[in-house]
């Protein structure tokens, strides 16, 4: 069955890479999940609702926001704007040492884009971690399918079908071919689902230095394939 969009909020929230979009105790967090549950049992469903009512931490947290990045920020969620309107991608270099706030730049430059009227799809593909290869373009695409059907849960059944069979040794088209050619049943059902939503895709590639010295980015060519393909009829 399909996961219910506050679900899908919830674990986003507990998954967040900046530590203050996280939950901050158990208890906001049970308290989030019960809620859920008195739904599911009431009516059946699970309606979207504010998370975090409950969330007050009994320590005093200092907060991670971001001081004197006004211009950097505003110049990127300009940017996303800028893109949404026109269709024309463009590419943005967001470069600092590990911890200066780089992720919580992009964050709030997607919220103000959002606010703007312009909601975005924002895909993370972090090249540190050893689950993901550049070269493994099987991989990157049904990571990219993963993040996308977790902001689109009207899509998320097809996508996960389509997930498990470029996965699978039944995908016909990757027979004989290895993991560097891009399952194309799946990235083009992506291309048109991303072209529906009327959604910008923000293609986050991070920790870009650990390529160096290795191929292309051939993650590139992913996104040129869901900013090409055509809306679903």
């Amino acid at each position: 069955p399909e996961l219910p969009a506050a679900l899908s909020d919830i674990v986003l929230r507990l998954l967040a890479k900046v530590p203050d979009s996280r939950y901050q105790t158990a208890v906001g967090l049970e308290r989030d999940l019960e809620r859920c549950l008195r739904q599911w049992r009431d009516t059946g469903r699970i309606l979207p609702f504010p998370l975090g009512k409950h969330d007050v931490s009994d320590r005093f947290l200092i907060p991670h926001q971001l001081y004197g990045r006004a211009a950097e920020c505003a110049a990127l969620a300009d940017t996303f704007v800028r893109v949404a309107e026109s269709g024309t991608p463009e590419l943005v270099l967001v470069s600092g040492s590990p911890g200066i706030g780089k992720s919580a730049l992009l964050e709030i430059a997607v919220k103000e884009a959002a606010a703007a009227g312009h909601p975005l799809l924002v895909v993370r593909l972090d090249f540190d971690r050893r689950v993901l290869d550049v070269l493994d373009q099987v991989g990157l695409t049904l990571e990219t399918a993963r993040q996308i059907a977790a902001q689109l849960p009207d899509d998320a059944n097809l996508l996960r079908e389509l997930r498990l069979k470029a996965s699978g040794a039944r995908n016909e088209d990757l027979k004989g071919r290895g993991r560097e050619t891009i399952p194309s049943e799946l990235a083009i059902a992506l291309g048109g689902i991303v072209a529906s939503s009327g959604r910008t895709v923000v293609m986050v590639l991070d920790t870009c230095e650990v390529l160096r010295g290795r191929a292309p980015v051939l993650g590139l060519a992913l996104s040129a394939m869901l900013l090409a393909a055509p809306a679903r009829a």
